[in-house]
């Protein structure tokens, strides 16, 4: 019972965040023109911002186990020492290196494809990546620290309205607004939804005193 009530949490929130980053992609993908190229400049974009993503998955994945073997040792304090010395490490460590990239985002670009449009697509997913990328690390750190406390509800309700909510949002607001943004405007938009998805998911910080 108690592995099901951990574990099917865990299962519900990939499960939203895939389904989430699908209807991503359809978004760009209904665009009225210009749908390829918005594609291509997503996927690119995605390669290039795994520079920082990666990174961050690791801190999220060592702060679980540290949280974890404190609180199972039955010490709090540390947990929570842990979580705090983890973020703060994880925040600056990977805005210190987006600053690096952000100088350098034509040349990623163009590393990627010769396509002028494309490069275009692929330069202004990165603006909004980049803008967003200390709350992107500091929200997988976070749910790393709930992941390790064994407290996945959390993070599965807040995937469900931030994923859910603002990409829907994002799409039903584009079919009434892309003719005026155009296909780079509707695609920012998308771009923008880590940034807001996880400043909801940042509220979980609430629960602290519940977890540790």
């Amino acid at each position: 019972k108690y592995l099901l009530r951990i574990g099917l949490p865990a299962l519900g929130t990939s499960f939203l965040w895939q389904t989430g980053f699908v209807l991503v992609l359809v978004i760009t993908m209904t665009l009225p023109h210009d749908n390829v190229n918005a594609l291509a400049g997503l996927t690119a974009g995605m390669r290039i911002e795994a520079i920082i993503f990666l990174p961050a998955v690791a801190c999220q994945m060592a702060v679980a186990v540290l949280v974890g073997h404190s609180l199972g040792s039955g010490n709090k304090k540390e947990a929570q020492q842990s979580a705090y010395d983890m973020l703060k490490l994880a925040v600056i460590g990977m805005s210190l290196l987006t600053c690096g990239l952000w100088f350098i985002r034509d040349e990623l670009a163009t590393l990627m494809t010769n396509d002028t449009q494309v490069r275009l697509e692929t330069v202004r997913y990165l603006v909004f990546n980049f803008l967003s990328a200390p709350l992107m690390v500091a929200n997988l750190v976070l749910v790393g620290v709930f992941l390790g406390a064994g407290a996945t509800q959390y993070p599965m309700w807040s995937y469900l309205f931030s994923v859910w909510g603002v990409v829907a949002g994002t799409y039903c607001n584009g079919v009434f607004q892309r003719d005026i943004l155009g296909n780079g405007g509707l695609t920012a938009r998308a771009a923008c939804h880590p940034s807001l998805d996880v400043t909801l998911r940042g509220l979980e910080t609430l629960y602290d005193d519940d977890i540790t």
